[in-house]
């Protein structure tokens, strides 16, 4: 998963719950505006999730400073995260989906340009 990524809500019928990157003109609820190396992680789901959201709060607020005309209060974010107990370190994914959980079909940030990111 990259920043700019867009992912489906999860699939019910999918026992392993796993997200699925799709084109940001596809239907989908989360885009991934950040993506952070976190190292040490405590085995605890909930303890990681403690840990990376205050993290994934703060890369927010740095995108939004950037950006004029989005309402934090209409986002939530989510943070999903590949953890490797044996490495001691995992990667998290930073999302917003809109508050009331609906599809979209863009992107809900404003994506870098190109000029920015060369």
């Amino acid at each position: 998963m990259a920043e700019g990524a867009c992912l489906n809500g999860t699939d019910a019928t999918d026992s392993g719950q796993r997200r699925r990157v799709l084109p940001c003109t596809s239907p989908h609820r989360y885009e991934v505006y950040a993506v952070l190396k976190l190292p040490n992680p405590s085995r605890a789901e909930q303890e990681r999730v403690r840990e990376a959201i205050p993290r994934c709060e703060e890369e927010l607020q740095r995108v939004l400073k950037a950006s004029a005309g989005i309402d934090r209060k209409q986002l939530m974010i989510d943070a999903f995260d590949d953890y490797r107990a044996e490495a001691q370190q995992r990667i998290v994914a930073c999302s917003v989906a809109y508050n009331d959980f609906r599809q979209v079909d863009a992107t809900i940030l404003p994506q870098k340009s190109s000029a920015l990111t060369e």
